[in-house]
């Protein structure tokens, strides 16, 4: 086999294994947020009683991650499960809403303040490639090793980091609709902004 043909094969399995990762409604526990398994087609983000799920639980069990039933600590454990492990130190603190921002933001004293009754967060793509993002940041703007953030570029890097990572093949409209807006926040045309974010 020649080295086209295994690079070939080695992208259809990761698509295959991309497509079965987001198979199905994802569930966690509603105290811990410690994750349960998947149920089901759907992509949902879905928290109940560790002692109600069963190998018969269906797709729309349980509340979504937006619910108001769910506390905003067990919602933080959910997302700490999708970052690196230099990132688990960090303080989710759950918000109404962000006014200074559309979905969730860091800052230097390790805290990640999140718009925990966004319904972004209800899709298991979303939630991975909002991660991403902040992953980002971390990395390169806010971490141990980071050179501090700098605005517009690091914004700008951490928006491609996220358009790229495959997760976002997956991300909903709405999820793309914030990635528009914080592209034209940034100063970038309506057109451009699309564009930049592969929507059409």
């Amino acid at each position: 086999m020649s080295f086209d043909e295994l690079k070939q094969e080695v992208e259809l399995l990761d698509r295959e294994a991309m497509r079965a990762i987001r198979a199905g409604s994802h569930y966690y526990d509603a105290m811990s947020g410690l994750y349960l398994g998947f149920r089901g087609t759907d992509q949902d983000v879905r928290f109940i009683g560790a002692e109600d799920f069963t190998p018969y639980t269906g797709d729309d069990a349980g509340y979504l991650f937006s619910s108001s039933s769910v506390s905003s600590s067990a919602k933080g454990e959910v997302l700490r499960q999708f970052l690196p492990s230099g990132m688990q130190s960090l303080n989710f603190v759950g918000v109404n809403s962000c006014e200074t921002c559309a979905i969730g933001y860091g800052n230097y004293a390790g805290n990640f303040y999140f718009d925990h009754y966004n319904s972004v967060f209800d899709n298991m793509s979303n939630l991975q490639n909002l991660m991403c993002h902040e992953s980002y940041h971390w990395n390169y703007d806010f971490g141990q090793n980071a050179n501090g953030y700098d605005g517009f570029p690091d914004e700008y890097n951490a928006v491609m980091a996220q358009v790229n990572d495959p997760s976002y093949q997956y991300a909903t409209s709405l999820l793309k609709g914030y990635v528009v807006n914080l592209l034209q926040s940034l100063g970038y045309s309506l057109d451009d902004a699309k564009r930049l974010a592969g929507v059409s």
